[in-house]
């Protein structure tokens, strides 16, 4: 097995992929929210119910605040990834674990990394480590390639919640 230079600017490229599109969706779904509100808020006048139309103005400003909040958050996160104020660590996998879950039709199973000192990696559905040549893989890949003992570099940008995991099987870390 061939392993990979990993940079920080690999690490950098992987959090970005994972970030942008967040940036990008939530003033969308936002406005797509908005316009339900009007039209809702449109069809309550119309009927002069003025205690909905208030619970309607006030979920509008909740809506608002949680859509300003999560785009603050995010904006945040990408400021320091383009800063390299990510948080590198080394630590061993202790155990791994999937688990399903059914919703009508639709099953989706996810995948989950154990590492120590209580570090939880719950693999994010989308293809990890695009940048690599040679291990460019999807969440199940990530998992049957990770055994009991390797060693990982797990990435964080605030606190303990590990964003990114790459098994130093397959990768040499360069500062």
């Amino acid at each position: 097995m061939q392993k990979e230079t990993l940079t920080k600017e690999n690490i950098k490229r992987d959090i970005l992929l994972r970030l942008l599109p967040d940036v990008v969706l939530i003033p969308i779904i936002y406005l797509c929210l908005l316009v339900i509100n009007k039209i809702i808020d449109w069809i309550l006048r119309g009927y002069h119910v003025t205690i909905l139309i208030n619970i309607n103005f006030i979920l509008f400003i909740i809506l608002t605040i949680a859509s300003l909040y999560y785009l603050t958050y995010n904006l945040i996160m990408i400021y320091k990834t383009r800063k390299y104020q990510f948080i590198i660590k080394t630590s061993v996998l202790i155990g791994k674990d999937t688990y399903s879950r059914r919703i009508g039709s639709t099953s989706s199973t996810y995948y989950t990394l154990y590492f120590n000192r209580f570090i939880k990696y719950y693999i994010p559905d989308y293809w990890n480590y695009k940048w690599s040549s040679f291990h460019c893989m999807d969440r199940k890949g990530v998992f049957d390639s990770s055994n009991v003992d390797d060693k990982f570099l797990l990435i964080s940008l605030i606190g303990k919640k590990v964003i990114m995991a790459y098994n130093l099987n397959f990768f040499d870390f360069q500062e």
